[in-house]
């Protein structure tokens, strides 16, 4: 069998799906842009008033490391929950290393420096919360 996988970071993912990082010139309009409705104006003033909440759940076989150390040099967590109207949840599902009796250098910089940082008030403050399950290492 072969399968066709394709892959995706977790920045490009946020990038491309979440309005906080669309800047209004760039998103493609489905009608004419001189054109606006009431609707709209209102659209967009909801939209400026909502607070936006993203749930992330890890469970990826002992990858989580490697994702939110890539998410987090990326910038895009720090820079969402910069914004005070945002919030962020993450639910991680940890595999311990004893399973294949080897510490990797992306779990071991996960633990030291990734994750202090994304609780500090430097990155995510009161609006990043990290719910963990089976977490094997003490805190830093």
């Amino acid at each position: 069998f072969k399968y066709d996988v394709e892959t995706i970071s977790l920045s490009t993912l946020m990038k491309q799906t979440l309005s906080f990082f669309k800047d209004d010139a760039n998103e493609t309009k489905s009608r004419d842009t001189a054109e606006t409705t009431e609707l709209d104006e209102e659209h967009k003033t909801m939209e400026a008033l909502s607070k936006q909440h993203l749930i992330l759940y890890f469970d990826v076989e002992g990858s989580e490391f490697h994702v939110l150390n890539e998410a987090v040099d990326s910038g895009v967590i720090c820079d969402f929950v910069k914004d005070t109207s945002n919030a962020l949840d993450i639910f991680i599902h940890y595999h311990s290393p004893d399973v294949m009796n080897v510490m990797s250098k992306s779990a071991k910089r996960y633990i030291e420096q990734v994750r202090p940082y994304l609780l500090s008030d430097e990155c995510g403050g009161e609006n990043l919360n990290i719910k963990e399950h089976m977490k094997y290492f003490v805190d830093v």
